[in-house]
């Protein structure tokens, strides 16, 4: 009988190991071979299995050899590099090594990203990559920067962004970098970055009608395209102005945004409009408000209307791109200073009747009405907002006397 010399490590179809890829199984035939190299078909034992690259699964100790070979042993690389792989006799010296071939990094592919949206100013997190072809030295990337990534699997990768990517609106590239040799870029998945917005329900009384309110103003084409808070006591220079006035709008509000219970804690304002029902929308009619100069954060919510009280929140909110409706209509716990204008079925506004917008009404809110009675227009004296001035303007400085906003300074 021939006697076992050493072994030849091959390709499965026989001669050299091609080029292979990390992750992926590579199949190889192990011939157990004498001094002449012929076969010894009675060689059934087993070799260990070593290769210079690492090995996430092949290595160790193979199954038993039949008639002098393994006939399919299958191998996979962990990393990328020109290796070999070595068959060690479990019971002997005899050895043999394959030739050195290259194994690549595959090209990366992404199938998902979790979360998939985030807003400005918020904290860095942890995103999850999903997808296939990962392997230890994958790296992710926002909009084209690397993050650090951390390796869970081929099919998995976490990776931490960083609250500076979080800064401004926009729709950022998540991709994955595979490094040489081989590897390459993955597809792309879009990571969201949105302002923040108000979510907000509130009634104002002077064209309550029992159920919602009136849009006489929208309807005879009195409300201006400009935002018209522009002029003291409110001063505020936003830009905001539409070519047609959305249907269902009731009128312009100002939207406030307080870190703490003070004006000087105004994080950021902004011009809205309210419709028929109580909702506070963007210029567009439908959308909620969106803040383009503040960050995500817990905030007062301040609403201010050119001929009613101010009002705020009772607490801060959770301001981000997702925020809950917060319903100014349910009860004066809603209303910071736990008071509010009861309007009809348990609904509550804000106080009609402050013409002087002093926060305060006094003897001082007739003089608009009185000065302005039987004139037309979108005047602050229309209290009612009806579009025009008569006695019914002068019930709410009326009934409404001595009330006063509980909006701090």
């Amino acid at each position: 009988m021939a006697q076992l010399d050493h072994f030849v490590v091959q390709d499965v179809i026989g001669g050299e190991i091609s080029t292979q890829s990390v992750g992926i199984p590579l199949y190889i035939a192990v011939l157990a071979k004498d001094t002449m190299n012929n076969t010894v078909t009675d060689f059934t034992g087993t070799v260990n299995i070593t290769s210079t690259g690492i090995l996430s699964a092949g290595g160790g100790t193979t199954e038993n050899f039949l008639n002098g070979a393994l006939d399919s042993h299958m191998v996979i690389f962990s990393n990328a590099g020109n290796f070999t792989i070595t068959a060690t006799n479990t019971d002997g010296p005899e050895t043999g090594t394959s030739n050195s071939f290259l194994v690549n990094n595959p090209v990366p592919t992404m199938t998902s990203i979790s979360p998939m949206s985030k807003t400005v100013g918020e904290s860095g997190f942890v995103l999850t990559v999903n997808g296939t072809n990962f392997v230890d030295s994958s790296i992710v990337q926002f909009n084209g920067s690397n993050r650090t990534t951390t390796f869970v699997s081929s099919t998995q990768l976490i990776a931490a962004i960083l609250q500076s990517d979080l800064t401004t609106k926009g729709t950022f590239p998540i991709t994955v970098s595979n490094p040489s040799p081989g590897g390459g870029t993955s597809n792309v998945q879009p990571f969201t970055v949105n302002n923040p917005i108000v979510n907000v329900k509130l009634l104002l009384q002077g064209p309550y009608n029992g159920s919602g309110m009136n849009t006489t103003l929208n309807n005879d084409g009195l409300i201006p395209l400009n935002q018209p808070y522009n002029t003291p006591p409110w001063n505020y220079a936003g830009t905001e102005s539409v070519t047609v006035i959305p249907n269902n709008v009731a009128d312009w509000v100002l939207v406030e945004l307080r870190s703490g219970t003070t004006s000087s804690t105004t994080a950021a304002r902004r011009a809205a409009f309210i419709t028929s029902d109580g909702f506070l929308v963007d210029t567009d009619g439908t959308s909620p408000v969106e803040f383009f100069n503040a960050s995500a954060g817990n905030y007062y919510i301040v609403i201010w209307h050119r001929n009613h009280l101010a009002i705020m929140s009772a607490n801060t909110i959770v301001v981000n791109d997702t925020t809950t409706l917060y319903d100014f209509t349910t009860g004066v716990s809603k209303y910071f200073g736990n008071d509010a204008k009861s309007l009809h079925g348990g609904t509550f506004g804000m106080y009609a009747g402050d013409f002087s917008v002093d926060g305060f009404i006094d003897a001082a809110d007739f003089v608009g009405p009185d000065n302005d009675v039987f004139l037309s227009g979108y005047r602050r004296s229309d209290l009612n907002m009806d579009g025009f001035i008569d006695g019914s303007d002068f019930v709410y400085p009326d009934n409404n006397v001595f009330k006063g906003t509980n909006v701090p300074n």
